[in-house]
């Protein structure tokens, strides 16, 4: 039984990056350091690594008899010799397939392969990648032992409706082996169905994949291809991440609390809970705790999974641990939003910026979304939607009772946690009740969801700028609004400036990693 394997490279510093980033969609995580070796495995909660990268041995020196170098090199080296090498990394479905064919393009790997079947044997899925020394990296899922029903879906054009019983048996099944790989793959189809669309990857040719899934280099570039409802999935997961960009190494995922009923929100780990010697299980502190990153099947899962637990719901940390952001949301709720939030609305496209709004998982509310071409100080962002507010409340004489936070909630990184999250869009479960979607102006859903986030522009760095620089006019950064005698919490302490809001209980959303 193999137990590990080393690839010699010839930048390790180089393969490391490389494989770091390509391998996350597969579950890989860098674990085990020995300088300068490195080693990835499987995000389990062990030590053990079963694929290393190591440089390859330091070139000789080509020398006389005497010890001398040769006079023809003086003492240049002889060029190392790094042997090509074909690997192969199991995937649990096609579509972790088309996530890893994606990443290792977007970390520098040279395509050698799209997504796609082979004729290997049946059932043969797989992408192939080559890696900064040429080696022939493959990721792989073998289906031939899958329900032969599940495979024919895949290989022809039918696309399971949505309220399938079929569907829902397998989704429900709580067995290992082949059913639940059906679970999976059924995820994923519903993926590729969410608002309309029908584009299962494997209908289609090598060619179109490359066509689809372009180099990412730039996550602010998603091509010259406007996505649609139709686009492969590998685009939509791409778009997305282009915009709701926050931590990557770490997510929050939902439960329900076993006392009160509520929902609530914990940093995704694979040591979430530590068993102490009597038996009793608490969480495992902050500082032993491992984290998980947020991968494309992650957010898959939170696009099509329905879990009662909401464990498929994925909360988002978007500030750097520099204090910068992507974006601001403006978060809205109960009686009254729809006002409040559409004359910010206004005040924002009265400033040439277009804002998305999205109706809240629970419907009672919405989150107005602003969207950054570059990163930005978290401060700089929470400024200009301070602005905002103060103009939209003096034009319309809105008091903003419903106005709830702004995301990002704080101005510098709280230390040792991870800032405020949010729950992203597009959830299933959330979905199945018209929420967790972008809606117009009249507060009906966007007919093609995808087609909306692509023609989202991007707020510059000027804008900010340029709209931050009214606080002058308006007695501070918040105006009237500001109200020096606002209750203070945990997660708003390092906030310089806050906005008057009633008090309240927050369940939904509050939840921090102190």
């Amino acid at each position: 039984m193999l137990d590990h394997l080393t690839l010699k490279v010839r930048n390790i510093d180089r393969s490391i990056a490389f494989y770091t980033k390509a391998l996350a969609p597969l579950g890989y995580i860098a674990k085990a350091h020995h300088e300068p070796t490195i080693g990835f495995g499987a995000n389990d909660g062990t030590l053990h690594s079963d694929f290393y990268v190591s440089p390859i041995d330091e070139p000789a020196v080509a020398t006389q008899l005497d010890g001398t170098a040769t006079p023809d090199q003086d003492a240049t080296t002889v060029a190392p010799v790094c042997p090509i090498t074909h690997i192969a990394f199991l995937a649990d479905s096609p579509a972790a397939v088309c996530a890893f064919y994606t990443a290792a393009l977007a970390a520098g790997g040279r395509d050698n392969g799209a997504p796609g079947p082979r004729a290997y044997h049946p059932g043969y899925y797989a992408a192939f990648v080559l890696d900064p020394d040429g080696n022939n990296i493959e990721a792989v899922t073998d289906w031939s032992g899958w329900p032969d029903a599940l495979r024919q879906t895949q290989s022809h054009d039918a696309v399971p409706d949505e309220a399938s019983s079929t569907r829902d048996a397998a989704s429900d099944d709580k067995a290992n082996g082949t059913k639940r790989h059906v679970s999976d793959m059924q995820g994923e189809l519903e993926f590729q169905t969410l608002a309309t669309m029908q584009d299962p990857l494997s209908n289609r040719s090598m060619q179109d994949v490359q066509e689809t899934i372009s180099d990412s280099s730039k996550q602010s570039d998603i091509g010259n291809g406007h996505v649609t409802a139709h686009s492969s999935s590998a685009c939509k997961v791409r778009l997305f991440r282009s915009l709701f960009r926050g931590r990557d190494d770490v997510y929050a995922h939902g439960f329900v609390s076993k006392k009160t009923g509520k929902i609530g929100y914990a940093p995704a780990a694979s040591n979430e809970w530590t068993q102490l010697t009597d038996g009793k299980r608490i969480p495992t502190p902050p500082e032993r705790r491992q984290c998980k990153p947020l991968t494309d099947q992650v957010l898959l899962d939170h696009f099509t999974k329905r879990d009662d637990r909401f464990t498929n719901v994925v909360g988002l940390y978007p500030m750097s641990r520099d204090s910068k952001v992507w974006f601001l949301a403006i978060d809205f709720d109960d009686d009254g939003w729809m006002r409040e939030i559409s004359a910010v609305r206004r005040v924002c496209e009265q400033h040439g910026l277009q804002p998305a709004v999205e109706r809240s998982r629970s419907g009672d509310g919405g989150h107005l979304w602003l969207f950054f071409a570059e990163q930005v100080d978290a401060a700089q962002a929470r400024h200009m939607g301070s602005v905002l507010l103060t103009q939209a409340s003096d034009l319309t004489r809105i008091a903003f009772r419903s106005y709830d936070r702004m995301f990002p909630n704080q101005d510098t990184m709280p230390a040792g946690g991870f800032g405020n999250l949010i729950a992203l869009p597009l959830q299933r479960k959330a979905r199945d009740n018209g929420n967790s979607v972008f809606v117009d102006d009249q507060f009906k859903p966007y007919e093609d969801q995808w087609s909306f986030l692509s023609s989202i522009q991007r707020v510059t760095s000027e804008q900010i700028s340029s709209i931050s620089a009214l606080a002058s006019k308006l007695n501070g950064p918040l105006g009237k609004l500001i109200n020096p005698t606002v209750e203070k919490t945990a997660d708003t302490s390092n906030a310089t400036s806050t906005i008057a809001r009633r008090p309240r209980v927050w369940t939904s959303m509050r939840a921090t990693a102190s």
